[in-house]
């Protein structure tokens, strides 16, 4: 991978994984029930898991960053 491309990925994973927080921060102040906190349990893991693979596999990390935003905007909406 590129020096460009790893900026660019680099750059997406750390946007994702910001709106992903951004959206749990929203999901607790609104007191999900407990099928909705095992959702915001599995958007922590996949951050978590994010971060971790950061520093080796960026495709891997913007992966899971994905999956965290995608997850926890649906989450939001659910809870709207």
């Amino acid at each position: 991978m590129s020096e460009v491309d790893q900026r660019e990925y680099s750059g997406a994973v750390e946007a994702l994984l910001v709106k992903a927080a951004s959206n749990l921060s929203q999901i607790e102040s609104r007191r999900p029930n407990a099928k909705q906190r095992q959702a915001v349990d599995q958007v922590r893991v996949f951050i978590a898991q994010s971060k971790e693979a950061r520093g080796r596999d960026l495709v891997a990390a913007k992966s899971l960053a994905e999956r965290a935003e995608i997850l926890s905007r649906d989450l939001l909406s659910k809870l709207r």
